[in-house]
């Protein structure tokens, strides 16, 4: 994740983020902070995606 980081590709990161996520079923926090990162890039339907996780 931290090359998707060093390139300034805060996107792919945050897909990342949410796979990993995934693989091991984390808690509705991690989706939180996911959810207001998608709101802070503009990413209404990926925010909405982890909206649905908590």
């Amino acid at each position: 994740m931290n090359e998707f980081l060093d390139h300034n590709e805060l996107g792919l990161a945050l897909e990342e983020a949410e796979f990993l996520g995934n693989l091991c079923h984390s808690p509705p926090a991690f989706w939180a902070e996911l959810q207001l990162a998608a709101e802070n890039m503009g990413l209404s339907e990926a925010s909405s995606r982890f909206a649905a996780r908590l």
